[in-house]
Order: structure tokens, then C-alpha cells, then sequence
């Protein structure tokens, strides 16, 4: 909890800067290998069975350590994202070693290697505490309290410590898959010409005039519009006017409509999910309070309060840049934290899909 709370604090250390409003509380109620890159192992996984899920290994996965357990690739994947969320550092599921992640964007690999930097984790924080604690309960005598005032510093040092450290790799490992996720975004755009067509106001290949009344306002209720009955406007205008008259907003949107192999693909090689402002605020509360009713009222308010103030934004793991959620859509990917390439969330701006997939500067 302490991490997750942390990380939706800060925007340097989670790349989703979304503060939660000040009632939350309340609404909440061994020697190693060199370096492994997944999937390229010499012998494929055949008659292996990984240890976590029970199923049949297509690919064995090369270990970064001496451990002689098999797992799947997905499944190692998100043991290291799981222990990085609640420890502040990837570890191995068996033996817990220390492992480094690193992103290969030319093969598109995720790179694993045992960690030789020091690697301080919450596991440190919460031995300091209890010694802090036991502290506390003392005599208070001066040289308890001096002892109390050493055990606090050393705590804050090693807090601050594991921030960096997380903040670090996140990042570093952004950079890392930035280029391919350029190149993924760039290349769905070459795929669907439809799509800047639509951003040039040339809709012929869309085909909107062919979508049942039904169907337009569904569009134009999703993209925020008021639909009118009676209006004589083309379907392709009263598309356009309702993604705020922005013909590149209305591309981006279509492109959101597109499912299975055809929607655009996160690094991860997940789907990516088009949210609005609110939705990206929920898929972020329900991601920090998974028990939390996601249709309770104290949500609503929660998501109304943050939304109010103007304050949750993101930060666009392409573009490095500060997005408000009250501004733009954002696309984030279906993977959320569960792989390791992002740990905590994965985030791209409509001005970068505009710009990458449409081939034009219009957000």
C-alpha cells in the first residue's frame, strides 16, 4: 500500500502523477549468470512445466540466477512486477535474488541480469521501523533517545533511498522502450490509411454515412457529444463536432473502436485502451484499491474531487510530457502493472498518437 500510494504521488517515480483527494483513507475503508534475454534460450521448453501456472512451457526462460525452476515467460514476467510493486525491487520468485532489468528495443526483449548496485527495499524500511518501535517502548533515557533519533534518519535515508531507486528504473526503462513504441505507433498508422484520412477530413473510407442512427449516437454520447435527433448535419460532421471539432480527435477515437488484432499495441504487445480524464482516474484507483466497489458512490466523489481541482495528470512514456486528464484522452495499456517493462502503468498522449499515428502536429 505504502509504494502504491507513493507512486500515484509522484510523477517521477509512477510515469501516472494522480493525486488521490485527502478523504481517500476514508473510501479505502546466490551467484549468478550473465545477462538473459526472454525467449532466446538454446533448447525450447519442451516437456517443462512452469511453476507458477501449471502449464505446458513453449519457451523456457533463461534465469539471471543459478535457480534450476522453470517459468514461463509471462508468468516470470510478472513475479518480477509484483515483487517490484511491493518491495520496491524486482526479485527472483525462488531464490530472491536481485535482478536487473533492462529493455533491448532492436529485438524487443526484456534484458535480465543479476543486480550488483546496492538495492535497498521496503523489507529494509519495515525491519527499521520495528527496531524504531521497540525504541519507543523504552525507558526514556538519553541514550534511548539518541538512539530513536539514529533509527529515524537511518529509516528517512533508506526510504528515500528506495525512491530513487524505483524511480530510476522505471524511467530507465521507459527511455529504453521508447524508440520501439515510436516505431510500433508510426507503423499502425501506416496500416490503417483510413485513419489519416479521417484526419485530413477526407472520411469517404470510414464509412460514417453507413452507420445506423443507433450507431452515431453511441459514437457521439462516447466521444462527450449532446445528440440531436433532429439535426441535418453529415454523420461525419456531427462526429467531428463532438470530439471537439477536431478532425485528428475523431481519428484518434475511431482508431479506439478497432479490436483484436487491429488495435494498436502497447511495447508490452498488450492492448492499448483509449480512456478519457475520469476513466484514467478510475482504472488508477481501482489498480491502488483492487477490494475498493467501483461503483460506489465515494468513488464517483473521489474521481469528481481529483477531476475538480484540475491536478491528475500523467506523464506520456513517449513524449516524457505532463498530461492534465481534464484536457486530453490518454491511451494506457490493458497490461497495467503486471509485466515488468512497466510496473506500474503504461501511458500515451493523443497529441503522441496524433503526432506518430496520424502524421500530423492537431491534438
Amino acid at each position: 500500500f505504502w509504494l502504491k500510494l507513493l507512486c500515484a504521488l509522484s510523477p517521477q517515480r509512477d510515469r501516472a502523477c494522480i493525486r488521490p483527494p485527502a478523504k481517500m483513507a476514508d473510501i479505502a475503508g546466490t551467484s549468478g549468470a550473465g545477462p538473459s534475454i526472454t525467449g532466446e534460450t538454446a533448447q525450447p521448453g519442451v516437456g517443462l512445466e512452469c511453476a507458477v501456472c501449471f502449464e505446458a512451457i513453449d519457451e523456457s526462460t533463461e534465469l539471471p540466477c543459478n535457480c534450476k525452476i522453470d517459468y514461463c515467460l509471462q508468468c516470470w514476467d510478472r513475479s518480477l512486477a509484483q515483487s517490484f510493486t511491493s518491495t520496491g525491487q524486482a526479485r527472483c520468485p525462488t531464490c530472491r535474488c536481485a535482478v536487473h532489468v533492462d529493455f533491448d528495443a532492436e529485438r524487443m526483449r526484456l534484458v535480465f541480469s543479476r543486480e550488483t548496485a546496492a538495492t535497498p527495499s521496503l523489507g529494509d524500511i519495515a525491519a527499521l521501523e520495528e527496531r524504531l518501535a521497540e525504541c519507543r517502548g523504552a525507558d526514556s533515557e538519553a541514550s534511548e533517545d539518541l538512539r530513536r533519533a539514529e533509527l529515524q534518519e537511518a529509516a528517512e535515508a533508506l526510504e528515500e533511498s528506495v525512491e530513487q531507486y524505483v524511480r530510476e528504473t522505471i524511467e530507465r526503462i521507459a527511455k529504453q522502450a521508447q524508440p520501439a513504441q515510436v516505431r510500433i505507433l508510426r507503423r499502425y498508422g501506416e496500416a490503417h490509411p483510413v485513419l489519416r484520412e479521417i484526419a485530413a477530413g477526407r472520411c469517404a473510407g470510414a464509412r460514417f454515412a453507413e452507420l445506423s442512427e443507433a450507431e452515431l449516437q453511441r459514437h457521439v454520447e462516447a466521444l462527450g457529444g449532446t445528440w440531436d435527433a433532429a439535426s441535418t448535419m453529415a454523420p461525419e460532421e456531427r462526429l467531428r463536432d463532438a470530439a471537439g471539432g477536431s478532425w485528428a480527435a475523431l481519428a484518434s477515437y475511431w482508431a479506439s473502436t478497432t479490436t483484436g488484432d487491429a488495435s494498436l499495441r502497447c511495447v508490452c504487445k498488450r492492448s492499448f485502451v483509449r480512456c478519457g480524464g475520469r476513466e484514467r482516474l478510475r482504472r488508477q484507483l481501482h489498480a491502488m484499491y483492487p477490494d475498493l466497489p467501483q461503483d460506489s458512490m465515494n468513488v464517483e466523489s473521489a474521481l469528481s474531487d481529483m477531476l475538480a481541482d484540475d491536478s491528475a495528470e500523467i506523464i506520456c512514456d513517449v513524449c516524457d510530457q505532463k498530461i492534465r486528464l481534464t484536457q486530453s484522452a490518454v491511451w494506457t495499456c490493458e497490461a497495467g502493472s503486471c509485466t515488468i517493462l512497466h510496473a506500474h502503468s503504461y501511458d500515451v498522449c493523443d497529441g503522441c498518437f496524433v503526432h506518430h499515428v496520424l502524421g500530423c502536429a492537431e491534438a
